[in-house]
């Protein structure tokens, strides 16, 4: 699903939804970037407190910053 799709699907159904996610670099990433554009809140689901120096190079630790911020 695209995420100029999201929206209407989201419009279209009934109750709360929420978006869990670990911020990992790549699919849940891009995953919480097309909830938050849809309007969902996204809870950020962090497995250990440094958990952003265990990402694999600085583009997904700035990915995960950014994701975090939003969450």
């Amino acid at each position: 699903m695209k995420g100029s799709q999201v929206r209407p699907e989201r419009a279209a159904r009934e109750g709360d939804f929420q978006a869990f996610t670990r911020l990992e670099a790549g699919a849940d990433q891009l995953f919480a970037d097309i909830a938050l554009g849809g309007g969902f809140p996204v809870t950020a689901v962090i497995p250990g407190m440094d958990y952003e120096f265990h990402l694999d190079d600085e583009a997904a630790r700035a990915g995960f910053r950014r994701a975090s911020r939003s969450c």
